[in-house]
């Protein structure tokens, strides 16, 4: 029995050797042994790349939505009030600048202006339209975007009294 288990070792050991030596190529290996692979190594083949590799410089005053819910690039109308033209096609993405979602999803029914003492902060809100959700903006970029509240449902009529 006991040939049987050191021919069973032999065997198993001559299947490994050359998966183990496919492990390392001819440069792996110099005067002192086995060389590391260097930390760089693994990044080089990377699908993901560091977070400010993906950070968008932070938008124009001209990209910043005003109080009264305008972007500076909207031409005023004549009574005074600021002219929204009719929302654009096409969906809102993360990061997007405020006037970006401004002009696909057209004039908030609400911004609000929370304080923030590092960066700008807005929230606009959409009730009703194409895109009703709440959109949180942080440094004039989108941020997250939330469920909007519900629309007051409409009341209903009230029922004729019955025959007694």
């Amino acid at each position: 029995m006991q040939g049987f288990n050191r021919t069973l070792h032999l065997i198993a050991f001559a299947a490994l050797t050359p998966l183990i030596g496919a492990c390392a190529s001819v440069t792996d290996i110099g005067q002192n042994g086995f060389n590391l692979p260097r930390a760089d190594y693994f990044t080089s083949y990377s699908f993901s790349s560091h977070r400010e590799d993906f950070a968008l410089p932070p938008p124009a005053p001209g990209e910043l939505i005003g109080p009264e819910g305008q972007c500076a690039g909207v031409a005023a109308a004549p009574d005074g009030a600021g002219a929204m033209p009719s929302p654009t096609q096409g969906g809102i993405g993360l990061q997007m600048s405020e006037c970006d979602v401004v002009r696909r999803a057209g004039t908030p029914e609400k911004i609000e202006f929370p304080p923030n003492r590092f960066e700008r902060a807005v929230v606009l809100t959409y009730i009703r339209g194409p895109r009703p959700g709440i959109y949180n903006f942080v440094g004039g970029r989108l941020a997250s975007i939330e469920r909007a509240p519900e629309a007051p449902a409409p009341p209903k009529p009230a029922k004729k009294p019955g025959r007694v």
